[in-house]
């Protein structure tokens, strides 16, 4: 089973999840009031932890452009070493 499949499969049970976490029940009408008071925060809240999500990405890349710089500067040390080991 692959990574993608997994991703897949979880953000379906996440959705299924959240759906009938925010569903109303069947005889509760759809009024402004409860427009603002379930979907405004709910969706206030999943902006935020979309901005969240943002800035957690933003700061792993950096860290891990950072990795991947020190590995190679790591390579060259190496490659420097073994030139110099060989003569």
């Amino acid at each position: 089973m692959g990574l993608r499949a997994v991703a897949l499969s979880l953000s379906g049970i996440l959705a299924a999840v959240i759906s009938t976490k925010i569903a109303l029940p069947k005889d509760q009408v759809l009024t402004p009031e409860i427009i603002e008071g379930v979907y405004a925060s709910y969706f206030y809240n999943l902006a935020i932890l979309a901005v969240v999500m943002a800035f957690v990405t933003l700061v792993l890349s950096k860290v891990i452009a950072k990795l991947i710089r020190k590995g190679e500067e790591l390579e060259k040390q190496e490659a420097g070493q073994d030139i110099a080991t060989e003569h």
